[in-house]
């Protein structure tokens, strides 16, 4: 699915606000490369499309565990990760200090590779931004990170989770989370068929949450139904400013609800509503949901509202 969302390319979640460089690896390097590129690959290190072995992984856990690493920015991309390895890194990140983002995007850690990953969040205290896009780690992956979100991490900032099939299962194990958990406050969600039940789970624990900011739940066939729910949460929730719903079949029943929340909702800065089937009469309800809402006076706090590709015919003017 690439970047997880276009209108919010500025979040902080987004890899690409941070600037890496390529560490290049010689057919010299003797068998302690991947420790020696962790250890003293300065404060970001770029080993995506390394495909590490088991031996590999257990040198970058190695690095991890040394006092000596400075390495805040670890990035993994695309390197065939399979469950063994990313729980020896997980091991690592146990009692690393330094590390403040992982990405771990498009490899295939599974469940398990999940729950080693999880584990290691019980105890780390640094880690503040996790990528998982593309890991296929289920309902049962997503669940074992929950319970540590609910439980013991208070450091996580951003968790991405886009594209692993954790269906409305693991959506209920992260909305528990949600309802206890006051760091997260980036979570990107999107392709992991949450269906209106899922959509429903997220947005009873956005009702109470006091720290998401940014949530995407694009290509999720919430439809109408997961819409309305979400709606419900707009009209409580006071701390979310971004939401990005594309792709979701959400219709003109389900905007109708989401412009009828806009009218108390006094936070939300970004919407997303691309490609949802929602007609043009749907867009002027929009229109005076937002003349409704009175919040800084003439100064509408939603900033940015994405309608397109629906049958919208003739817009009016926002």
């Amino acid at each position: 699915m690439g970047n997880c969302i276009q209108v919010l390319s500025s979040s902080p979640l987004s890899p690409r606000t941070i600037t890496t460089r390529r560490l290049r690896v010689s057919e010299e390097d003797d068998d302690d490369s991947c420790l020696e590129q962790v250890t003293r690959g300065g404060l970001r290190v770029n080993m995506s499309d390394r495909h590490p072995d088991d031996e590999e992984a257990k040198q970058i856990a190695k690095a991890l565990i040394d006092p000596e690493t400075r390495v805040q920015y670890l990035k993994l991309l695309y390197n065939d990760i399979q469950c063994s390895v990313a729980m020896a890194i997980g091991k690592g990140l146990e009692t690393n200090l330094s590390l403040l983002r992982l990405d771990l995007r498009y490899n295939d850690i599974g469940r398990e590779g999940a729950a080693g990953i999880a584990t290691a969040l019980e105890t780390n205290r640094t880690l503040q931004f996790l990528y998982l896009d593309g890991n296929k780690v289920g309902s049962e992956g997503a669940a074992a990170i929950a319970k540590a979100l609910e439980m013991m991490n208070q450091s996580l900032l951003g968790l991405d989770l886009c594209s692993n099939d954790i269906g409305r299962e693991g959506a209920t194990a992260i909305a528990m989370a949600l309802e206890t958990n006051r760091t997260l406050q980036y979570l990107y969600m999107d392709g992991n068929n949450l269906g209106c039940e899922g959509a429903a789970a997220i947005a009873k624990a956005l009702e109470t949450n006091q720290s998401l900011r940014w949530l995407s739940l694009s290509w999720n066939y919430i439809g109408s139904e997961g819409a309305v729910a979400i709606s419900k949460a707009l009209t409580a929730n006071l701390t979310l400013q971004s939401l990005n719903l594309s792709y979701n079949k959400i219709g003109s029943e389900g905007a109708t609800a989401i412009a009828k929340a806009l009218e108390r909702n006094g936070t939300l800065q970004l919407l997303n509503l691309d490609s949802n089937n929602i007609e043009s009469e749907c867009v002027a309800a929009i229109t005076k949901a937002l003349e409704k809402n009175t919040t800084h006076e003439r100064i509408r706090i939603l900033q940015m509202l994405d309608l397109t590709m629906n049958h919208l015919g003739s817009l009016p003017r926002l």
